[in-house]
């Protein structure tokens, strides 16, 4: 007998993953861990001053936000023409000083930004939205159909779930991680005893 340890995920998410499922068909017993860590990072203010109208490229200093993160724009003055207050748009990293705004997912992963025609009056506010997210470990005996070995673990805040599978019955293991606004930062172990 040994130890067996694998590392199912290790990685920052602003969206989601399912790992290539694992073989435990050799472990009668496994304990799994989650530690996880809500690293949205804080909202920014930019003034008219940082928005380049061509391209939406807005200058910020160390912003910290990647490419895919939801954000909501809101201002105490006039927002620019081709920004809703309270509108769900994803960020574009360009640099770690400059970024866009793209109006989906996909569109900030394909390097798309909205359209603005003015830079606004007044301070912006762009407020990254706050983590929510699940985590979750399947099973399978075919590698091919999938179910949860227990209901998924629904992420708001930095935490860790133990949890621990006695006299398994499948031979594959997978770690699913769904990430609808924020950015998580993930570990997702199990570890067990392998039979010779």
């Amino acid at each position: 007998m040994r130890n067996k340890t694998l590392n199912l995920v290790n990685g920052s998410f602003v969206t989601g993953l399912v790992t290539d499922s694992s073989k435990v068909a050799d472990l009668k017993t496994y304990g799994y861990t989650f530690v996880y860590t809500d690293l949205t990072p804080a909202l920014k203010a930019f003034n008219p001053s940082d928005l380049t109208v061509l391209g939406t490229v807005i200058a910020e200093v160390a912003h910290g936000f990647t490419t895919g993160l939801k954000v909501q724009v809101t201002t105490a003055g006039t927002l620019p023409v081709g920004i809703v207050a309270l509108t769900d748009y994803f960020v574009i990293r360009l640099t770690a000083d400059t970024y866009s705004l793209a109006s989906s997912y996909a569109n900030a992963v394909a390097g798309t930004p909205i359209t603005v025609t003015t830079q606004g009056v007044g301070v912006q506010t762009v407020t990254p939205v706050a983590l929510a997210a699940t985590v979750k470990i399947e099973k399978s005996i075919d590698r091919v159909t999938f179910f949860d070995v227990a209901a998924a673990t629904v992420v708001t805040a930095t935490g860790s779930v133990i949890s621990k599978e006695v006299d398994i019955g499948y031979k594959w293991v997978r770690s699913t991680v769904v990430v609808t606004s924020g950015r998580l930062g993930l570990d997702v172990r199990l570890s067990g005893i392998a039979e010779f």
